[in-house]
């Protein structure tokens, strides 16, 4: 049987985990691209969001208009890539603004596709434990789904209920994110092949019992981080020293101690 395979993504919930991700590192929102989420082999890509086109009372005339045309950038992106769609939900308005009729779309459109045969393969991205129903549903009409959740902002039970799980972790976040994002922001890398014995020591202190080391060459150069940690020594490079930090510490799980 040939592999058809639609992709159904929830936008609300992968923008708030993308935004999540990249404040913890670099302090600022991310900037998603939804053109770039859904896997290469889909046919069909539908994406769930809502519009915000109310100007807010904190917004300036330029900062609103800058608002819209960014969201109308992101939409005419989605539709030039073949096979995507955009499904728009409503937005309620007050104090805090919710998403209505998305989930309902969403689910009704899986149920669909899947009861007219359209596809053999569901791409679910969310992590939202109201679509359990709707993975069971397809599950038992033979249809293979796969969940993508980020680890923070899931309900365990709805990867189970699906007959793959896959876990969106922080750099495929970061991929997600525009170009212009990206050219902007950077993550550390690998540090090993640059570092040098003239370093100079800026710091030094522990990670979970063991030995940390924060150098720089000049003060022109990027910070160099070396842990040490039960896998071995991890060594990381960027410009800035609370990216790097931040980094290391989103990445680990673990707390970096200066003397």
């Amino acid at each position: 049987m040939e592999k058809i395979t639609y992709a159904f993504i929830d936008g609300g919930y992968v923008r708030e985990a993308l935004n999540r991700a990249m404040t913890e590192v670099f302090g600022v929102p991310g900037e998603l691209a939804p053109e770039t989420i859904a896997p290469d082999e889909a046919f069909k890509v539908y994406f769930y969001d809502c519009v915000d086109e109310v100007k807010r009372d904190s917004e300036t005339a330029e900062t609103f208009q800058a608002r819209r045309s960014a969201q109308e950038g992101t939409i005419s992106r989605m539709r030039s890539r073949p096979g995507m769609h955009f499904r728009p939900g409503t937005l309620s308005r007050g104090r805090r603004p919710t998403q209505k009729e998305v989930d309902v779309l969403l689910a009704v459109e899986m149920l669909t596709h899947a009861s007219s045969r359209n596809m053999t393969h569901a791409v679910l991205v969310t992590g939202d434990l109201d679509f359990r129903p709707i993975v069971d549903a397809l599950v038992r009409a033979g249809i293979f789904v796969e969940v993508w959740y980020e680890k923070r902002s899931y309900a365990l039970d709805l990867p189970a209920a699906a007959d793959f799980g896959r876990e969106i972790n922080w750099p495929q976040l970061y991929r997600w994110n525009t170009a212009e994002f990206q050219n902007k922001h950077y993550p550390p890398s690998d540090a090993r092949e640059h570092y040098s014995v003239t370093a100079q020591k800026i710091a030094s202190g522990y990670c979970e019992g063991r030995n940390a080391e924060l150098m720089r060459q000049s003060e022109y150069s990027p910070f160099i981080l070396r842990v040490e940690r039960p896998d071995g020594v991890h060594w990381l490079e960027h410009r800035d020293r609370q990216v790097l930090e931040r980094y290391f510490a989103m990445q680990h799980g673990a707390k970096l101690d200066w003397k």
